[in-house]
């Protein structure tokens, strides 16, 4: 009987998701080693013993996220990068409409800048007959 098992993680130092070894994972951390990223994956899917002179890293569980069987635990490892339940099937994962940013015109944007100039003030003085020239001479 296989008893390697892979538990799906959420590092929270830096929010990346990943499917781990669940002997790697001590409480609500993980002890990562610092190998080179080709090294890494192969410690991965074999299944590397523990060793505790490795960082430890906080980490969240997934629930119910432990596999008996890697490529399992990674595919669901990839859909927990997008969705928070990765018991759902990858159809089933609903897909959030993207707004659609409005983009304003230059004339558009301009007309909130553009200051119209004040009303013509109603002067105080008051015209005299002779002011207008009104010759009704026909």
């Amino acid at each position: 009987m296989n008893s390697k098992t892979w538990t799906v993680v959420q590092f929270l130092d830096d929010l990346t998701v990943e499917a781990i070894p669940s002997t790697w994972i001590q409480g609500n951390e993980c002890h990562w080693p610092s190998f080179s990223m080709e090294k890494l994956h192969n410690a991965i899917r074999k299944s590397e013993p523990l060793n505790t002179c490795w960082p430890t890293h906080k980490i969240k569980i997934f629930r119910n996220a432990t596999y008996g069987d890697y490529l399992k635990a990674r595919n669901k490892a990839r859909i927990a990068e997008n969705t928070s339940d990765i018991n759902t099937e990858p159809e089933d994962v609903e897909v959030k409409r993207k707004r659609i940013q409005k983009i304003l015109s230059s004339s558009e944007e301009s007309i909130d800048d553009t200051i119209l100039p004040p009303p013509p003030s109603i002067s105080k003085y008051k015209a005299k007959k002779e002011d207008f020239n009104l010759d009704f001479n026909i």
